[in-house]
C-alpha cells in the first residue's frame, strides 16, 4: 500500500489528480479525479504510435508487458489498438516486449509478478476453506 500511496502523492503533486479527503469516518474511501487529462494522453498516444510500429522505448515496451501480463491490455488499449483483436494485440506487445534490450527481463518480471500475485490471491481464498473443512 505503502507503493501506492507514493504514485498517488506523486501524481497530486504534479497536478495530474487531486485528492478528495475520505469521508464518514473512513467508510467512504478518498475519491482522486484527474485534474489535468494531458499527461494520460501523452501516453496513450506513444503507445498508439508503438502499437503500430514507432520506435519503443523502454519506458513504453514496460508498460504494455505490465497490461498485457494483466490481462487487461486489450481493455485498457481498446482505441489505441486502432482495431486489433485481443489475440494480434498480444502478438504485437510481445513483439514490442522482444526487440528492446531488456524486454525478456520486463517480460519475464511481470510474468513473475503476476504470477505470485495470483498465487497470493488463490491463497487467501483456499486456506479458510481448508481450515473451516477439517474441523
Amino acid at each position: 500500500m505503502a507503493a501506492e500511496k507514493q504514485v498517488v502523492a506523486s501524481l497530486e503533486r504534479s497536478g495530474a489528480i487531486s485528492v478528495e479527503e475520505q469521508r464518514m469516518l473512513g467508510i467512504v474511501p478518498e475519491k482522486r479525479p484527474v485534474a489535468d487529462p494531458t499527461p494520460e494522453r501523452h501516453v496513450r498516444e506513444r503507445l498508439r504510435v508503438a502499437l503500430q510500429g514507432a520506435e519503443v522505448t523502454p519506458r513504453e515496451a514496460t508498460l504494455l508487458s505490465i497490461l498485457q501480463g494483466l490481462d487487461v491490455a486489450h481493455k485498457v488499449l481498446a482505441e489505441e489498438s486502432g482495431g486489433m483483436s485481443k489475440k494480434e494485440l498480444k502478438a504485437r506487445i510481445e513483439v514490442v516486449s522482444q526487440n528492446m534490450t531488456t524486454g525478456e527481463a520486463v517480460s519475464a518480471a511481470v510474468t513473475r509478478a503476476v504470477a505470485a500475485m495470483n498465487a497470493a490471491m488463490m491463497t487467501a481464498v483456499m486456506v479458510p476453506v481448508i481450515t473451516s473443512s477439517s474441523s
